[in-house]
């Protein structure tokens, strides 16, 4: 069974007069749906970009690698992951 706010949102979708007072409750119920609404699309905004910058990063860590590390033992730097490719074309991974 349909509220009273309900049946007041349908009547006034099908053109049927209000009164101010009706009218003034009608627009805050849809202002709170509308607020709600944008709230959870934002939401969803926020968590798609984040995937994809997560997606991002790990792409590029598995193509350039986490960066360089200092190797005591060898006195270089050294790379950390990521796919090398020798000038002769060849490409290995480390």
């Amino acid at each position: 069974k349909a509220s009273p706010i309900d049946k007041l949102i349908s009547r006034r979708d099908l053109g049927a007069r209000l009164t101010p007072e009706e009218e003034a409750a009608v627009q805050q119920v849809v202002a709170g749906f509308t607020a709600q609404i944008n709230g959870m699309a934002s939401q969803h905004r926020n968590a798609m970009f984040q995937s994809a910058m997560d997606n991002f990063k790990q792409n590029t860590d598995t193509i350039m690698g986490r960066g360089t590390v200092w190797n005591p033992a060898t006195n270089r730097w050294e790379q950390q992951g990521g796919i090398v490719t020798e000038y002769n074309g060849v490409v290995r991974v480390p």
